[in-house]
């Protein structure tokens, strides 16, 4: 076939999607390093410039994947399928490095949310079960299973938003649109 693609779909979003989930790791590290943990303003401006890279993925992996490969066209249905993959490994990436980054490499952060709770418990009078409770339905969402698939979910769901608004705005059909 002439419009036959020489990569496939998900060979594209493996290498966008690994490429991805590296670009957000350093991007993360960096803004840690500068103290956004510290920081509302440095913290919302880290989840902003991070949405736009997101955004900015799904549309260049669409249209060079339509451009490149598919000689201009794409459907709407592989090009979600294209940028839905690519942000998904994308997203196990940064889940990953978001378990151990929390986990094992900054762990003092969640100890001092946890000491913060239950100031705030203890300042507005709640007593010992209370307390307790709150101690051990905090500790549930620090296992490492946990932050991984509350993450990964996260991402997830934000990743099916933004590849069906990619897909909208890049597909481009002709006559005949090849399913790969």
């Amino acid at each position: 076939m002439e419009n036959e693609p020489k990569t496939s779909i998900f060979s594209a979003s493996i290498k966008y999607g690994l490429a991805t989930g590296l670009v957000l790791i350093v991007f993360s590290t960096l803004f840690y390093m500068i103290g956004s943990q510290d920081s509302v303003f440095l913290s919302l401006m880290q989840s902003f410039l991070s949405f736009v890279i997101v955004v900015l993925v799904s549309i260049f992996s669409i249209k060079t994947y339509r451009d490149k490969e598919l000689g201009g066209f794409i459907s709407f249905g592989n090009g979600f399928k294209l940028s839905f993959l690519t942000l998904l490994i994308a997203a196990f990436v940064v889940s990953i490095y978001a378990t151990v980054y929390v986990t094992m490499i900054d762990s003092s952060a969640m100890d001092e949310r946890l000491e913060q709770v239950i100031i705030d418990l203890e300042d507005s009078g709640a007593d010992d079960t209370a307390i307790d409770m709150a101690i051990r339905f905090t500790n549930f969402f620090r296992s490492p299973i946990i932050i991984f698939l509350t993450s990964l979910i996260m991402y997830t769901i934000g990743s099916v938003i933004i590849s069906l608004i990619g897909a909208l705005v890049m597909k481009k059909e002709g006559f005949k649109t090849p399913e790969v």
